[in-house]
């Protein structure tokens, strides 16, 4: 006799009855079913940032015995997002936006093209790739300077759905940091013009101009006396069904520690894991 109100997270998921309309439903969508009858006075509401599924459910169920299905039959209200949202709108449909932030990737196809076998074999990286990694050493010195040090940061590279080229794509990123590291250790305590005469540092510094990074208001002369706190906290995680790598930011941020990582992966990264931080994504991939 109790009045209740059923709030469904991510209903476009399991919720929705995937088996044919004369079969049995799916049992989480059969479980909501049957609680929903156990009331006299019963509200089910759904919330969703992909609604499509939920709009082609049957309206008029055959399998009546456990009560209408889980059809949006009364209101769909969209939501406006918040002032901070960072999305699809901003990075793809606003010019100016999209001129800041999305950078168009050219030379992948010689080295791992958009079709490739599982066992494809990398002998080096794409220079854009190289060019985000480096992009990514600079964003985290720059969130240093902030004061931000204890907050996680995240890369996202996601260029193949094989564990085999994952693997290798990770294995020649964790190699290119320990370059990046050594050069940074080496020389950028020393002298501007003879830190600028290494060829690694050279290109960090040719990427903070290239991206316009004075804009954040941290001098070159300022990010350099803290690339090697930067580059030295950041280590890399393949990420997929068979790897042992994991993202445990909760770990970091219970010792007030930032977790900094490039994550490596493929159909792991595309299907809903969320990325503490993520600061930059490289993606290489086609679409079905």
């Amino acid at each position: 006799d109790i009045p209740m109100l059923f709030i469904d997270d991510e209903a476009d998921n399991a919720s929705v009855n995937t088996n044919k309309p004369e079969l049995d439903p799916t049992t989480t969508n059969r479980l909501i079913r049957q609680m929903l009858g156990l009331f006299r006075k019963s509200c089910y509401v759904g919330y969703t940032a992909t609604p499509f599924a939920n709009i082609f459910i049957n309206p008029d169920p055959e399998n009546t015995a456990i009560g209408q299905d889980l059809f949006p039959r009364h209101f769909i209200h969209c939501l406006d997002a918040p002032s901070n949202y960072f999305g699809a709108d901003r990075l793809f449909l606003d010019k100016e936006t999209t001129r800041k932030h999305v950078r168009a990737i050219k030379d992948c196809e010689d080295i791992l093209p958009l079709r490739h076998r599982k066992d494809h074999e990398l002998d080096e990286l794409p220079e854009s790739l190289r060019h985000a990694v480096r992009s990514f050493v600079l964003a985290r010195a720059i969130r240093n300077v902030r004061n931000q040090t204890s907050k996680h940061c995240s890369m996202l590279v996601n260029v193949s759905r094989f564990v085999l080229v994952q693997q290798e794509v990770g294995r020649l990123i964790t190699e290119y940091l320990e370059t990046l590291r050594n050069a940074i250790f080496a020389n950028s305590a020393l002298p501007m013009p003879a830190a600028m005469k290494n060829a690694h540092m050279a290109l960090l510094k040719a990427t903070y101009d290239e991206e316009g990074l004075a804009d954040s208001g941290v001098a070159w002369e300022t990010l350099l006396g803290l690339l090697s706190d930067a580059a030295g906290s950041i280590g890399t995680a393949v990420i997929n069904g068979d790897s042992a790598d994991g993202l445990n930011y909760a770990e970091f941020a219970d010792r007030n520690e930032a977790l900094n990582v490039i994550a490596v992966g493929g159909l792991s990264l595309s299907r809903g894991l969320t990325l503490e931080g993520l600061t930059i994504s490289y993606m290489y991939r086609n679409t079905k």
